[in-house]
């Protein structure tokens, strides 16, 4: 079983695709993807082709980044269903076996080890380690506050029915478990109906305890984590499985390219003089900004797996018996189905028919744009416009899969389309005179919603994307900048269907080597990715990193802990 769910994973991470605003060039990715408002960089031909207009020097820059999101997908290959299956057999051992410490101690005749054993040396602190009839009806006396009497150990804890007796009975438990050391039998009876503690006890009693039978006994059973490690990783594997059902996704993204800008109108001066000699010194500027012209290539792919709605429900085979698990915040409550012979209704199920959605793009865009600057008085406002030429190769597939039967997984060639297309991008950016060094930009990319034709299934679709941003200079070496996408954009993951970020940070500047800090967020995703941090350096040009890093979900590839959402991108830029 554990290969089949492997199998699931390995599937899914190879298909699918969703096309955001993305990013390219080091400076706007180490700074909260804030680029629209930036004039101290080389891509404004990406972010905004006003910039051209705004800042004409002549600009190169080159960029190769990778980009990785993950929901609730790749740790399902880590998950061992065979061990899960055995988690009976595991509490068992955990309760009673050598590794779980505790005591040894004898019951009505009966031997008790580890941490039971030890629990039970807590409870009856008298007894010496030997725990007769008496002991244990001096304990149920004390719990029901009456003088009755039993027969035997078994017969004293089915005498304790009173809810108020039980609810004793469970303090006494609580107690023993915590002085006992064994913080997993302490979860255990914090997790169950009071009413089925004395059921647990006779269990516990007979000196042959089998956490499948109390299973079975109690019912239902809420286990928290932090008890026990080994149990915890049992009960983190239900919460993958559980959180895949809810929502799943991976995406990998590539986005490189180079870009030129040729340089504009530098302005120049003209002093002119009038009969008193006063001297009048003009500023003689055209407006005519830089040219830009670029090479980007970037492949985005993503994998989303729709469960079967029939075959959707936690319910697992663990050792020959049914138990359906549901999550709770740091908690696993399995309730044993008595009536459930197989896994029908399971996700599990060797019947269920779940599909995977698998699609990819690659877009290779040739964009040449120009920048224009109109002088009022009010302040400068330069106009942009790019043309792309896209080249897009497309890939779309889905398949229906059981976890009991899975398919052949490989890429049709014949399933691949290309197609060329062209796109246009708009820009603004307003520079006020009554605020010096503040710049106002708004850019509206792919406007023609440019469309690459698909064989077998719905054409891809560029859809118009507008993001805002501002900047503030100072200081000569300082620039602040802060942008926000003004209306959703569109993908074609299942999980999150929206994207919608905002982000800013700040650069600091210092000719030879600049520092990038920010953080920016998602807000439409379902990926719990939560605040990205961001941050860049760029020593001489030649060798300019940034990172991106979630501060939110997390997860385990080879057994390093790292962040769902991760982005490096190296390359340079230089101006002059």
């Amino acid at each position: 079983m554990r290969h089949k769910v492997m199998a699931l994973a390995m599937c899914a991470g190879v298909s699918g695709f969703g096309l955001e605003f993305g990013s390219m060039g080091q400076v706007s990715a180490g700074m909260g993807g804030a680029g629209v408002a930036v004039r101290d960089s080389a891509w404004g031909l990406y972010y905004n082709p006003a910039l051209l207009g705004s800042d004409r020097r002549t600009k190169m820059g080159y960029s190769f980044g990778i980009q990785f999101k993950e929901q609730n997908l790749l740790q399902l290959a880590t998950i061992d269903v065979a061990n899960l299956e055995k988690l009976p057999d595991t509490l068992t051992n955990q309760l009673t076996g050598p590794s779980s410490g505790g005591t040894s101690v004898t019951i009505g005749g009966q031997k008790v080890d580890g941490a039971l054993g030890g629990m039970l040396n807590a409870l009856f602190p008298s007894s010496g380690g030997t725990i007769d009839k008496d002991a244990v009806q001096g304990l149920m006396q004390e719990v029901t506050g009456t003088q009755t009497t039993c027969t035997d150990v078994k017969d004293c804890w089915g005498k304790i029915t009173d809810p108020t007796a039980l609810e004793n009975l469970k303090d006494k438990l609580a107690g023993a478990a915590t002085e006992g050391g064994s913080p997993l039998i302490g979860s255990i009876i914090g997790g169950v109906d009071v009413g089925k503690l004395p059921e647990i006890m006779k269990e516990v009693s007979s000196g042959n305890f089998d956490a499948n039978t109390m299973l079975q006994q109690v019912g239902k059973i809420t286990i928290a984590k932090g008890a026990d490690s080994v149990i915890d990783k049992l009960l983190n594997d239900f919460g993958v499985v559980d959180g895949a059902l809810k929502g799943n996704d991976v995406n990998l993204a590539t986005q490189n390219g180079f870009v030129f800008q040729f340089a504009g109108d530098k302005g120049s001066r003209r002093v002119e003089s009038d009969s008193l000699g006063t001297i009048n010194v003009q500023e003689i500027d055209l407006g005519r900004g830089a040219v830009g012209i670029g090479l980007f290539a970037s492949a985005f792919s993503n994998a989303s797996a729709q469960i079967d709605p029939n075959n959707n429900k936690l319910i697992f085979d663990l050792g020959r018996k049914y138990y359906q698990a549901s999550i709770n915040g740091n908690s696993v409550t399995l309730e044993y189905l008595v009536t459930q012979s197989n896994l029908n209704g399971s996700i599990m199920n060797p019947q269920a028919q779940h599909t995977l959605y698998a699609n990819a793009l690659a877009l290779v865009e040739i964009p040449i744009g120009y920048g224009h600057t109109i002088f009022t008085p009010m302040g400068d406002v330069n106009l942009g416009l790019a043309v792309k030429f896209i080249q897009g190769i497309g890939y779309g597939d889905k398949v229906n899969f059981a976890v009991g039967n899975m398919p052949s997984v490989s890429v049709d060639k014949n399933k691949m389309d290309m197609a060329q297309t062209f796109g246009l991008d708009f820009g603004l950016l307003y520079s006020p005179r009554f605020v010096k060094n503040l710049h106002l930009g708004l850019v509206a990319k792919n406007v023609n919603s440019p469309t690459i034709n698909r064989t077998g299934v719905a054409d891809t679709t560029l859809h118009p994307q507008v993001r805002a941003g501002v900047s503030y200079e100072m200081m000569d070496f300082l620039t602040f900048a802060f942008d926000a996408d003004v209306l959703p954009n569109e993908t074609l993951s299942l999980s999150s269907p929206k994207s919608q970020f905002f982000g800013g940070g700040v650069m600091a500047n210092f000719k030879k080597v600049d520092f990038r800090l920010g953080a920016m967020q998602d807000i439409r995703s379902n990926a719990g990715e939560g605040l990205i941090l961001t941050g860049g350096l760029n020593l001489f040009g030649f060798l300019d990193v940034a990172m991106q890093y979630g501060l939110g979900q997390n997860i385990t590839i080879q057994g390093i802990n790292v962040s769902n959402y991760m982005s490096l991108r190296v390359g340079g830029q230089f101006s002059f």
